[in-house]
């Protein structure tokens, strides 16, 4: 079986406080618009060094589409190395990846880390809610203002290494911190989505370290999808 990784950098989140059983973040969110349509997320590398610039940026999608409804998810990555494309209905527990070439659709499997059990939590705490910190700087992205936050804490990013977020509260996205894995790869979503903020949308997020950065900013929001098959697997593919 051959397995595709996307290159990633995966953020820390810890539990926010309990309170009769629903979290601080968790109240907050409900305040807040859901956004459905779609985003694209565009992904760049930064670095000094030639060397390191060419090797690393080869790795992640130069750009991710993004669609959500309800009870439905689409993804679809150009370029990198994991060529995603993807559909999952939560409703059913499927997963699929479409292999546009071959015209199969492969059943894998899927996790949804925002959906997780008491054990796994129990478990693995600093994984569901990132520690931030407001920075007070203001920027407008994609027509909406945003404040920028820095990562305080992560177990999943070096100690020498920082993270940043830009967060606006005018919507949030759907939870959607899915890996998925089939027989043809091994893909998760964006890490501006897997990171696991609930108290808006993060528009622009930057990891650093002292050889290279990546940043992954919005740079398409549709608030309606025009075409509904976009959530279909078409009809002329073989279902394996």
């Amino acid at each position: 079986m051959k397995y595709i990784y996307t290159c990633t950098f995966v953020l820390l989140v810890i539990a926010g406080c309990n309170e009769t059983g629903e979290t601080i973040a968790e109240k907050k969110a409900k305040d807040i618009e859901i956004f459905y349509g779609k985003i694209t997320y565009a992904t760049r590398i930064e670095s000094a060094d030639p060397a390191i610039l060419q090797t690393i940026a080869q790795f992640p999608p130069e750009k991710t589409e993004l669609y959500f409804a309800k009870n439905k998810f689409r993804m679809i990555e150009y370029g990198g190395a994991s060529h995603g494309n993807i559909l999952i209905y939560p409703d059913v527990q499927e997963a699929w990846q479409l292999d546009t070439a071959s015209k199969i659709a492969w059943l894998g499997e899927y996790s949804d880390f925002s959906d997780p059990g008491d054990e796994l939590m129990d478990m693995m705490p600093d994984h569901f809610s990132p520690v931030v910190e407001s920075t007070k700087e203001k920027e407008t992205i994609m027509g909406v203002e945003c404040t920028k936050y820095k990562v305080l804490r992560s177990g999943f990013i070096p100690a020498d290494n920082e993270a940043y977020i830009w967060v606006t509260t005018a919507f949030r996205l759907p939870s959607s911190r899915f890996d998925i894995q089939t027989e043809i790869n091994r893909v998760i979503v964006p890490l501006p989505l897997y990171l696991g903020f609930e108290d808006g949308a993060v528009m622009r997020m930057k990891v650093s370290n002292k050889n290279y950065a990546a940043v992954y900013e919005v740079t398409e929001m549709q608030k309606s999808i025009s075409d509904e098959n976009i959530f279909s697997i078409p009809a002329d593919y073989a279902k394996k």
